[in-house]
């Protein structure tokens, strides 16, 4: 358990420094790059909760369908971590009213190299497995 505790920490220190970034990248309109970041980093944290269920559930499927460990993890996690970096993107874009354009593309793919290097990181620890559950 601590070390769940531990693994979110640190996804959220590491979702405030991409969002930290995005003000810079997509040449954000802030009063307060720090409180942009924590909060922003916050609707990752939380939009990732809510998928978490589903794409670990769509990982174990994969891998009991016969596929291995990393091409499972790139069809579920892999795209999933795309798709919930580009829903955060999307909901900036509306509420500073900017357009999507190539740079925010460049944030989505810093987010998701983020998510998928640290996840990586674990796995190699041995410490976590995505087999735990399944």
């Amino acid at each position: 358990m601590l070390f769940l505790l531990a693994f979110v920490l640190c996804k959220y220190f590491l979702y405030c420094a991409v969002c930290y970034m995005a003000v810079r990248i997509l040449d954000l309109p802030v009063k307060s790059v720090a409180q942009f970041a924590v909060q922003w980093a916050v609707v990752r944290l939380g939009i990732g909760f809510v998928s978490g269920f589903f794409v670990f559930q769509l990982f174990t499927a994969l891998l009991n369908a016969g596929l291995i460990d990393s091409l499972s993890y790139v069809l579920s996690f892999g795209i999933a971590r795309y798709l919930e970096w580009f829903i955060v993107l999307k909901i900036i874009a509306k509420r500073y009213k900017i357009h999507v354009r190539a740079r925010g593309h460049l944030w989505i793919l810093i987010g998701t190299l983020t998510n998928v290097i640290t996840d990586q990181m674990v796995l190699a620890t041995g410490v976590g497995s995505l087999r735990l559950f399944s």
